[in-house]
C-alpha cells in the first residue's frame, strides 16, 4: 500500500483508470477499510476513487451515511448509474434527488454529469427503463437531459433519452433546439436528426425544429449549418429521401407566403443539392405566383469557388436556369421566365468576358 500512499501524495498523475485502482484496494483492504484508506488521504482524484468503491459495494454496506458522502462528492464524481438504480431500489427516492443534486452542479463541472449518463448503456431498453424510473418527475429528467446536451459530444450519451422525450413531449424538441442552435457548428446533431426522421410524426417536429432554427438565426440571407444537415438530401437513404422531399413541399405550401421562413430555407437549399433545390423553387412557383416573391429568392449560392477555369461552373449555372425556365410553363409565370432569360443572358456575358480574361490569364 506504500506505494500507492506515495502515488496518491504525489497528485495521482495520469490517473485515468479509478476502477481498476479502486477494486485493486477493495481486493486487498476490503470495501469498508479501502474507503477509510481512501478518506485519510489527500489528493485530486479522491472523489472520483470514492465514487469506485461504492460502486463495488453491496447494498447491504450502503446506510445513510454511505448516501450523504454519495450526495457530498457529487460534485466532484458520480457513482455509476447501475449503481443509483441499485440503491434506489432499497431507498426510494434516491435516484431523484441524486440526479437533482448532479445537475446543480453540471453547470461548473459538466463532466460529473455526462459521466453519469455516460455510465448508462445507450440501448433503447435502457431509456424505457430510465423513463419508468423518472414517470412522476420527468421535469427532473429533462433538466438534467438538456444540461447534459449543452457540451460538446455529451448528446450522444443521451440520444436515446432525447427521443423519447421528445415522443413524450413534442415541445421538449424546442428547448433541445434552442440549445443546439447556440452551437451551429457541433456534430451531433446529425445523430439526432436521423432519428427525428424517422418518428411518425416526424413532419411535426422538423417543422418545430425549423421554426427554431430560424428564430435563433442572425443570417436569413446566409445558408444555415444546422438546416442544411437536417434537410439535405444529399447523403441520406431512400427513404429519408423522400420524407425530406415530402416535408418541403409541405412547409412551402403552408409558408409561401412568409419572406422570412422562405429566404431561411432557400438561402440553404441553394448551397446543397441542385435538384432538391429546383424542386423546391418549383414547388413555390405553384403555391405563390407572385414574380416579385419569386425574383427574391435566390438562384445561386452566395458564394462559390472553383479550380481551374471558371468556365464549367458558369455552364452549369445556365443548364439549371434553362432547366427552371422550361419548368415553370403557363401563362402565370410570364415574368418568371423573363426574368431567368435575363440572368442566362448575362450569364452569357458574364461567360465571354472570363474567356477573354482566362486566355489573357494564360498569355
Amino acid at each position: 500500500m506504500g506505494c500507492f500512499t506515495s502515488y496518491a501524495e504525489n497528485g495521482a498523475p495520469f490517473c485515468y483508470q479509478y476502477y481498476a485502482f479502486a477494486d485493486s484496494l477493495v481486493d486487498a483492504l476490503g470495501w469498508e477499510n479501502s474507503l477509510v484508506y481512501v478518506r485519510g488521504l489527500s489528493f485530486p482524484f479522491s472523489s472520483e476513487f470514492i465514487a469506485a468503491i461504492y460502486d463495488s459495494a453491496d447494498i447491504t454496506q450502503i446506510d445513510a451515511s454511505a448516501l450523504e458522502e454519495i450526495m457530498y462528492i457529487a460534485s466532484d464524481a458520480c457513482i455509476a448509474y447501475s449503481t443509483a438504480v441499485k440503491i434506489n431500489s432499497h431507498y426510494s427516492g434516491f435516484l431523484v434527488n441524486y440526479l437533482k443534486q448532479l445537475t446543480k452542479y453540471g453547470e461548473s463541472r459538466p463532466q460529473v454529469l455526462c459521466a453519469f449518463f455516460g455510465s448508462m448503456r445507450k440501448e433503447a431498453e435502457d431509456a424505457e427503463e430510465i423513463m419508468s424510473l423518472f414517470e412522476s418527475d420527468m421535469d427532473v429528467l429533462s433538466s438534467a437531459v438538456l444540461s447534459v446536451i449543452k457540451h460538446p459530444h455529451s448528446d450522444l450519451y443521451v440520444l436515446e433519452l432525447l427521443v423519447r422525450l421528445v415522443q413524450r413531449d413534442s415541445s421538449f424538441l424546442r428547448k433541445v433546439m434552442e440549445v443546439l442552435a447556440s452551437d451551429k457548428y457541433r456534430h451531433e446533431e446529425n445523430l439526432l436528426f436521423d432519428r427525428l426522421w424517422k418518428l411518425d410524426n416526424y413532419m411535426e417536429c422538423i417543422t418545430a425544429v425549423v421554426k427554431v432554427l430560424e428564430e435563433n438565426s442572425l443570417r436569413l440571407y446566409f445558408g444555415d449549418p444546422l438546416l442544411e444537415k437536417l434537410i439535405s438530401v444529399e447523403r441520406s437513404g431512400t427513404d429519408v429521401r423522400e420524407k425530406k422531399l415530402l416535408w418541403q413541399r409541405k412547409y412551402i405550401a403552408e409558408n409561401c407566403n412568409n419572406t422570412d421562413s422562405m429566404s431561411f430555407l432557400f438561402h440553404t437549399l441553394c448551397e446543397g443539392s441542385r435538384e432538391q433545390f429546383m424542386a423546391a423553387i418549383v414547388c413555390f412557383c405553384e403555391h405563390n405566383k407572385d414574380p416579385e416573391a419569386f425574383m427574391a429568392l435566390p438562384t445561386f449560392p452566395r458564394v462559390s469557388s472553383w479550380s481551374g477555369s471558371e468556365i464549367p461552373r458558369i455552364d452549369k449555372d445556365i443548364g439549371s436556369l434553362t432547366e427552371l425556365m422550361a419548368a415553370l410553363k403557363g401563362l402565370d409565370y410570364i415574368e418568371h421566365r423573363i426574368y431567368i432569360d435575363r440572368k442566362i443572358q448575362s450569364l452569357r456575358q458574364y461567360k465571354e468576358q472570363t474567356i477573354t480574361r482566362e486566355f489573357l490569364e494564360r498569355h
